[in-house]
């Protein structure tokens, strides 16, 4: 009998564990499949196809669908507006096999019956922004519906070729639904009152993406063109959109949405907030931006899901903004000098197709085929930085790895392992993925590019600078102590050219009006890696010689325009980098050279230091004969000679042009 004060949820409850009951006893009876639900169970009986083939089949506009894509989970799709909830195997998937339940499991606020007390997340303010939740967000927006489309169009010119989390047609059809419902239902070239449907609720998920576009466009532009534009100081109008971002965010519920135009304007901020020389508050809030993609399944392949509702449109953004996270993931772990969080065995999801965006079509069902045709489209300058971020991702990931064994080893003393022979084994394998991604890069992509076409023109850039960071980067991970026998000398050498050359580019960037509309974008690199790494080099005894005299006075010049360009930075970061490249200045300043290379830089029968050798007065080891000290006993090792492996061959494409602010000249053979 049930008790006259019991919850009015009671009946549910007991009935939902009863099924839980049955599912247990299945489970325990036999190996339970993963419920792939293509329609709602209560739908079921009117034919729903449970199992079709989303490549042949119509977008169903109508049901929630529940799909796996063969591996560990499922994904539940909203009907419309690409909402979207990643469900785990792991807490959810054997415990419901209806939708309804899987919402449940989820908490989902959205269709729960109201209660006598408001919920916590319904009560608190949109944390971490710490403002009251408000309902309307009019006193943040720009003052005109004219205003709203020139800084949509500054947005597509200035920002979207840079960042690439949207689709360019279905972006303007929303926003001209947004800007109707907002500032009235007017013609742009008329000026007549239009006739238009009843309002569309869809487009309140839609305005913090909206602000988050006229965020990213005022900061793509000149401070003199925003006052003579708006009447206003860009870092006021900038401060103004970012309120109305972050109380949209608030709005809608960020920390649970399961909206992607919610995501999408969060990554978009954060995008444009991420700075080399100053990532403190990106990095916290990207930690939040990959758990908020990780909750609507965006690190799983989405062409896998048999789902009717998803069409190739809502494939590519959602490829578009898992990369995008990935790679301001990596940017932001290396500014805070962390490793990256994100790692390659964490998700399925493919890159984004190398793919105008006029060849999307919205409701189109999805592609079977993944393959890429090759040329420059949309895509391009952003998949050759991807791939660049694929593949730093995997050098560090190797590298560390030997790095804990040797310590590993150092510590325990248990295991007889050879540092450098380890390092060598492991430069060739970069070295071929290096050669991997260069020769993907040039045949998909740089042999279609125009270099008298601005963007081609830096998508070449971009992957000489990839290519190079490539190499910094395997540098800069390898043991002080072991560089000098791992790396030859010739690699060396052409690593601080192309450090030389990035930064005599960074230097001449800012005064080319090719590059104008991009300098939000250029300007949040600061190329600290590469200056370190041209203050660390000139420091050794190895470019110190007269044969390196010409590229050290090029380094020197590049250092001290440097300072003088960044001088009036007041940011704690570059006032440490400023007074790195004054010491380095005024220890070169009267630099005498010597005529000879320096004598015994390659000892042979050198001992190999150990990961705990402190001393600096210990001699590298040389490449062709290396002998290690392992309990007071040397053991003569034969190492591969990396004279045979060839030259680095660092990617300049053949070309006769003037490459303006690329200083990578393409018919230098080095």
């Amino acid at each position: 009998m049930q008790q006259p004060n019991s919850r009015p949820g009671q009946d549910e409850i007991r009935h939902r564990l009863e099924r839980l009951e049955r599912l247990l006893e299945r489970t325990i009876s036999g190996p339970m499949q993963l419920p792939d639900a293509q329609a709602p169970r209560q739908n079921a009986s009117n034919g729903a196809d449970r199992n079709g083939d989303p490549s042949g089949a119509i977008l169903d506009r109508t049901n929630e669908t529940l799909s796996t894509d063969g591996y560990d989970g499922a994904l539940l799709l909203e009907a419309e507006g690409g909402q979207s909830r990643w469900v785990s195997s792991l807490h959810y998937a054997l415990l419901a096999d209806e939708i309804h339940d899987v919402k449940m499991l989820l908490g989902d606020q959205a269709r729960r019956a109201p209660t006598e007390s408001p919920s916590s997340e319904q009560a608190s303010t949109p944390f971490p922004f710490s403002n009251k939740i408000v309902d309307s967000l009019a006193l943040w927006l720009p003052k005109s519906a004219e205003d709203c489309f020139a800084l949509l169009e500054d947005f597509i010119s200035n920002v979207d070729p840079m960042t690439r989390l949207v689709h360019q047609p279905s972006l303007r059809r929303r926003f001209t639904l947004f800007v109707n419902q907002t500032y009235g239902t007017r013609s742009r070239d008329t000026g007549e009152v239009l006739d238009m449907p009843g309002p569309d609720p869809t487009v309140r998920a839609f305005e913090p993406l909206a602000l988050a576009i006229f965020y990213s466009a005022v900061n793509s532009l000149l401070p003199g063109s925003v006052c003579t534009r708006f009447a206003v100081e860009k870092e006021t109008l900038l401060a103004q959109f970012q309120t109305g971002v972050e109380q949209g965010l608030g709005r809608e519920g960020f920390l649970t949405t399961s909206s992607i135009e919610v995501l999408q304007a969060f990554v978009l901020l954060l995008s444009c907030q991420s700075r080399e020389d100053d990532m403190s508050r990106a990095w916290t809030l990207l930690g939040l931006a990959l758990r908020m993609a990780l909750s609507q399944g965006l690190h799983r392949e989405p062409s896998l899901f048999p789902s009717k509702n998803m069409d190739v449109v809502q494939i590519e953004i959602r490829r578009r903004l898992w990369h995008q996270i990935c790679h301001l993931d990596f940017r932001s772990a290396e500014a805070r000098g962390q490793e990256p969080t994100i790692s390659d065995d964490d998700y399925t999801t493919l890159l984004p197709r190398n793919v105008n965006d006029d060849d999307l079509i919205e409701g189109a069902p999805p592609i079977p085929d993944t393959h890429s045709a090759p040329g420059f489209t949309d895509m391009t300058v952003q998949l050759i930085r991807l791939n660049g971020i694929h593949l730093f991702r995997r050098i560090i990931r190797s590298t560390y790895k030997l790095e804990r064994r040797i310590k590993t080893s150092t510590v325990h003393g248990n295991a007889v392992l050879y540092p450098i022979v380890e390092l060598q084994a492991l430069f060739i394998e970069v070295r071929a993925m290096v050669d991997e991604m260069t020769t993907h890069i040039q045949t998909q992509y740089l042999q279609y590019c125009d270099p008298r076409i601005p963007l081609q023109r830096m998508a070449i850039g971009l992957a000489a600078i990839i290519e190079w960071r490539c190499w910094s980067l395997f540098w800069l991970r390898t043991p002080k102590q072991y560089r000098g026998a791992v790396v030859s000398p010739e690699i060396r050498q052409k690593v601080l050219e192309k450090s030389v050359s990035l930064i005599e580019s960074m230097n001449v960037i800012s005064s080319d009006k090719d590059a104008q509309r991009f300098q939000w974008h250029i300007g949040c690199h600061s190329s600290f890696l590469a200056i370190m790494h041209i203050v660390s080099e000139l420091g050794t005894l190895e470019f110190q010689i007269s044969d390196h005299k010409s590229l050290r006075s090029r380094a020197l010049v590049a250092l001290q325009k440097t300072v003088i360009l960044k001088g009036r930075e007041g940011n704690p970061i570059w006032d440490v980098i400023k007074r790195s490249i004054s010491n380095c200045l005024e220890k070169n300043a009267s630099q005498v050279f010597p005529l000879t290379p320096y004598p015994g830089f390659f000892p042979p029968n050198g001992v190999i230091p150990t990961m705990s050798t402190t001393t600096v007065t210990t001699p590298p080891q040389t490449i062709a004969d290396t002998s290690s000290v392992i309990n007071n006993s040397i053991i003569e090792t034969s190492l591969p000679d990396l004279a045979e492996v060839g030259g680095l061959d660092m990617q300049d494409p053949s070309m006769t042009f003037d490459w303006g602010f690329w200083n990578f000249d393409p018919t230098d053979p080095n």
